[in-house]
Parts: C-alpha cells; sequence; structure tokens
C-alpha cells in the first residue's frame, strides 16, 4: 500500500513500477475504482484480458478470473493487481 497526499507521486509510482516488471509478471491497473462492485470485478477481468458475459452474473465473472489465475499460476506467472485511488471506492 502506498498513502500520500495528493500530488506526491504515488500514481508515479504505480506506473514506474508496472513498466519495471519482468516477463513472468501479469499486471492489472484500474485507474479509477469509483465503480461498482460488479464494474470493479468487469474491469480486473478485462485488465486480465478475459472476454465474459457479464449478463451471466457475478458469479459467472469471479468464476472466469479464478480460473484464469489459476492458470496462470500453473504458467509460473505472477499477476500484481493496482488499485490506484482506492479512497475513492464507494462503501
Amino acid at each position: 500500500m502506498i498513502t500520500g497526499e495528493v500530488g506526491t507521486g504515488k500514481t508515479l509510482i504505480c506506473r514506474r513500477l508496472l513498466n519495471t516488471l519482468e516477463e513472468d509478471f501479469v499486471s492489472a491497473y484500474v485507474p479509477n475504482p469509483f465503480l461498482t462492485p460488479d464494474g470493479l470485478i468487469l474491469a480486473l477481468a478485462e485488465e486480465l484480458g478475459l472476454e465474459v458475459d457479464h449478463e451471466k452474473g457475478r458469479h459467472h465473472v469471479m468464476s472466469q478470473i479464478n480460473k484464469k489465475l489459476m492458470v496462470l499460476e500453473e504458467e509460473g506467472r505472477k499477476v500484481v493487481f493496482l488499485l490506484d485511488e482506492a479512497q475513492a471506492i464507494p462503501e
């Protein structure tokens, strides 16, 4: 977790980290978390390269994300999920 006042470079650090990850990492970056819970889940799925049918419901999307994470684990890849401005997540 990175915290700090507005303008201190938190987003810059996130972007720098993303640019320095090696090939065995998969990154998922959500710059604006002011989304509904379903919107946040869909954003993560999209960042992981998944094409999901959101009309099948949250459970289906979460299942697809979990399957993708297991495949990446089997491939020896690590996932980095960056949620910028996390304090803006609605209750």
